[in-house]
């Protein structure tokens, strides 16, 4: 995507970016793997769950892969909908990539100083 301007140090990426940006120079391109606990988390079974139509106010129809916005424990959750039948639908709260590990590819565009 297009560049993103961080400051190292300052808790705006995720800490092995930074860790991993240290000392590099503007060119150099620097590969990151992040396993699951360190990206999205792991799958969590406990998330998918079923809840029952008439406790759900949806303006549409879903479908299986769409999400949806649901209230859990008085707060707004975007989920994925994974199956529904006339009386539930069956909801995945996990983010799309928890369990994946996630490879990547972080090129320094410019090193700027910063103004004192």
């Amino acid at each position: 995507g297009e560049p993103v301007r961080v400051t190292l140090g300052a808790n705006q990426i995720n800490p092995l970016f930074e860790e991993a940006l240290i000392g590099r120079e503007p060119g150099e391109t620097v590969t990151v793997v992040l396993p699951p606990e360190k990206a999205y988390g792991k799958f969590r079974r406990k998330l998918v769950v079923t809840i029952k139509r008439k406790k759900l106010k949806l303006d549409h129809e879903p479908a299986p892969g769409d999400l949806v916005r649901v209230e859990v424990m008085g707060k707004p959750c975007l989920v994925t909908v994974v199956d529904l039948d006339e009386k539930s639908i069956t909801v995945d709260a996990n983010h799309p990539l928890a369990g994946e590990t996630i490879t990547y590819t972080i090129t320094v565009e410019a090193i700027l100083q910063r103004a004192c």
